[in-house]
């Protein structure tokens, strides 16, 4: 049993659900996201995270935001905007301190970049400047490049086996990068 369907089966429902009206749901949402930020931690940080997330599901229901978009353009934008909202309850969520998660926050809606030269050039080597073109060039290379009849439209054996060669090295490569890249402890550890 996950953790969501225990908060859902055994706290949820067991506190009327969405069956009572409107203000009842909004309520037991609240409680059930409080209750989940607690199991995460003894900290401000977990219990304003859940809080942030039942608050976010009651702002969704309550202007009825939970059906489908009939536009695409609309759902790239709800998308958008769930990805935003989401980022900044991570950051809720793994930050030390609550002050420090508002820093974070202010600085992602309001960049100050200050400081930032002497970052991007101790972090910027040439391997990752490398990358990060050819990553640029790969985004912005037109549908159909000049390469494109062998390696998009091509079914021959030859153009398949470029098309895997070149996946699996990337495969490869990106592991090696992540593998060596920076230590990161399991985040429960802290614990």
């Amino acid at each position: 049993m996950s953790l969501s369907r225990w908060f859902r089966d055994y706290v949820y429902i067991s506190l009327g659900g969405n069956r009572r009206g409107a203000a009842r749901t909004y309520r037991n949402l609240i409680i059930v996201f409080a209750l989940t930020g607690f199991w995460h931690g003894a900290n401000w940080t977990f219990l304003v995270w859940g809080l942030y997330h039942g608050a976010l599901l009651i702002i969704e229901r309550g202007f009825h935001l939970d059906t489908a978009p009939h536009t695409r353009r609309a759902a790239i934008a709800r998308r958008a905007l769930t990805t935003v909202l989401v980022i900044i309850g991570w950051v809720i969520f793994r930050a030390a301190e609550l002050p420090d998660a508002l820093a974070m926050i202010g600085h992602m809606l309001l960049p100050d970049f200050s400081g930032l030269n002497d970052l991007v050039e101790a972090a910027l080597t040439n391997q990752r400047l490398i990358i990060l073109l050819a990553a640029l060039a790969i985004l912005f290379l037109p549908a159909h490049p000049v390469t494109g009849p062998l390696l998009e439209s091509s079914r021959t054996a030859p153009a398949k086996a470029l098309r895997v060669g070149v996946m699996t090295a990337g495969l490869f490569y990106s592991a090696i990068l992540v593998a060596t890249g920076t230590f990161s402890p399991f985040l429960y550890y802290q614990f």
